[in-house]
């Protein structure tokens, strides 16, 4: 009886260890467990990381999903898409511009005044049912810990309802990803979504020009800083839990943006955590941007989000 028992109890571990597909112990079928979404928006960037120095990115998505050609929406401006990828609407629908965002950042009265902004001039009607991607996380994980980091204080200021516990702060580049490592380290339990926004890559773009040695620099900072917010995740042994994803509001060309031409609505997106495959993620626009963040979370997006899951980056 004992030898029948135990070969029944080697046959089941063998089972066990032939499903077991990935290499990681995580048994073929079984959904990946993200705990976490730490999400970066790289202000201008678009595709010009691929002629940028960027070790820390090459080291983080070579097992990633990858896209260089993710379509930002039109007009490529930074407050339409900024818009698209936290609302998860075209900009047509959420009507935000620079001046309507920039309206609630700079009036100091105004501290978080919150979408929905119906100062707009887009449908209320309509608005009322587009929830940002952080009150989506809000109403499906109520205790869950909800971050913004930003150089441009508009992302936070016009694009997250009020009152819906969004730890926001804002300063230069330098200074966010400081913060970021500060707030992580300190952090008894780390947020479910946290949104990191850099800017001054826009604003060497227009002043240097897009694809200058001073705007391919500005990239390489860049590079430098994500690889240091990774770092302080793996020192948390958060990374086994977290998908960490790099992308962007548009490109430019010359010393501008905001037209239909390749340069300025290419945009590098990668996504590497749990789950993720390895290569080409498929058509991709930056409606599709919160859907993926709520889908590594196991939450249904919004009916009235725009965008989907694409082909190439989950399992």
């Amino acid at each position: 009886m004992r030898k029948i028992t135990a070969l029944l109890l080697a046959a089941v571990t063998a089972a066990g260890c032939l499903s077991c597909a990935d290499g990681t112990g995580q048994e073929t079928g079984t959904p990946p467990v993200i705990e976490r979404v730490v999400m970066f928006g790289v202000d201008g960037a678009g595709d010009f990381w691929k002629d940028a120095t960027t070790p820390r990115l090459d080291e983080i998505f070579a097992a990633g999903a990858v896209t260089h050609t993710m379509q930002a929406m039109l007009p490529t401006i930074t407050a339409q898409n900024f818009g698209s990828m936290l609302l998860g609407v075209s900009p047509e629908v959420h009507g935000f511009n620079n001046d309507i965002a920039n309206a609630y950042k700079d009036n100091p009265g105004q501290t978080s005044p919150g979408y929905p902004a119906t100062a707009t001039g887009a449908d209320p009607d309509v608005i009322a049912q587009v929830p940002s991607v952080f009150k989506a996380v809000r109403d499906a994980l109520p205790d869950a810990g909800l971050a913004c980091f930003s150089q441009w204080a508009g992302i936070h200021k016009a694009y997250i309802e009020a009152d819906i516990g969004v730890d926001t702060w804002s300063s230069y580049d330098e200074q966010v990803a400081a913060h970021a490592v500060d707030y992580f380290r300190s952090a008894e339990t780390l947020p479910a979504f946290t949104f990191i926004q850099f800017a001054q890559t826009d604003a060497v773009g227009h002043a240097s020009g897009w694809g200058s040695t001073e705007f391919l620099e500005e990239l390489r900072l860049k590079d430098s800083y994500i690889g240091v917010i990774y770092d302080v995740l793996d020192e948390l042994g958060a990374l086994d839990t977290t998908l960490f994803i790099v992308t962007a509001d548009h490109g430019g060309h010359a010393y501008t943006h905001g037209d239909d031409v390749a340069s300025d609505r290419n945009v590098y997106t990668a996504v590497t955590g749990p789950g993720v495959r390895s290569g080409q993620i498929g058509d991709m626009r930056t409606v599709d941007l919160p859907v993926v963040v709520l889908t590594a979370l196991g939450i249904d997006k919004p009916q009235a989000w725009e965008g989907k899951v694409p082909d190439g980056i989950f399992a």
